[in-house]
């Protein structure tokens, strides 16, 4: 009886060895088995969020510095005699809860919330502009770091990958910023309107970057 229960066991223990899957030993201690069957079904990828407006609030002063007045630059609209914070006056039309009728913040980029982005942007960069066009020192300067005040056009792609960078946190290639640098001559040349830019010129083709940056989906999903 004792030599049936002990033959037995040797056989499941052969069993169990030769289905065990292999391992493999590495410095860092034992690796995932090689033979491992495969996992049904495909893994579920994050889904892709929009910033939160609150988010947003915190990101224009860190992105567009200080105004030509030293203040951090935000969006403002007048009301009541005064600029208030458009993100506080809008924040209800933008989503924000009250806490009284809804408790969720709407995160939905709806075409109403992509209006007053583009009415934050166009604020925003103005501000900007003005205050780095009253700055000789390029390292004082927010958005044209790599440019000369005035109507050249040199340094041009050194600054849009400068832009790309302090927008979307992208290390980007001459390339990938040949559509900004088309979009900067195209309105520089319309601004001029066929005769020589002028630095009021030149200024507008930074506009119109800035407000593409800052509207772009880069810089308000994750």
């Amino acid at each position: 009886m004792r030599r049936s229960i002990l033959v037995a066991l040797l056989v499941w223990a052969a069993a169990c060895t030769e289905n065990k899957p292999s391992v493999t030993t590495t410095e860092m201690g034992p690796a995932l088995p090689t033979d491992h069957p495969p996992v049904p079904g495909e893994p579920a990828s994050r889904r892709t969020n929009r910033v939160s407006i609150a988010q947003l609030k915190r990101t224009f002063p860190i992105v567009f510095g200080d105004n030509a007045a030293g203040q951090p630059i935000t969006w403002t609209v007048p009301l009541g005699g005064r600029q208030e914070n458009g993100f506080d006056v809008f924040a209800g039309a933008l989503g924000v809860p009250d806490y009284s009728v809804n408790t969720d913040e709407a995160l939905d980029p709806s075409p109403l919330y992509l209006k007053f982005v583009d009415d934050a942007a166009r604020d925003a960069c103005g501000k900007a502009l003005i205050a780095d066009y009253a700055r000789s020192e390029r390292s004082a300067r927010t958005l044209l770091r790599h440019v000369e005040l005035g109507a050249a056009e040199t340094g041009v792609l050194e600054n849009l990958k400068y832009l790309k960078l302090r927008f979307h946190g992208v290390k980007a290639t001459d390339a990938d910023v040949q559509s900004l640098k088309a979009l900067f001559t195209n309105v520089v040349r319309a601004a001029a309107a066929g005769a020589n830019p002028t630095e009021a010129h030149t200024r507008e083709g930074w506009r119109a970057v800035c407000v593409a940056l800052a509207t772009a989906p880069e810089f308000h999903l994750y």
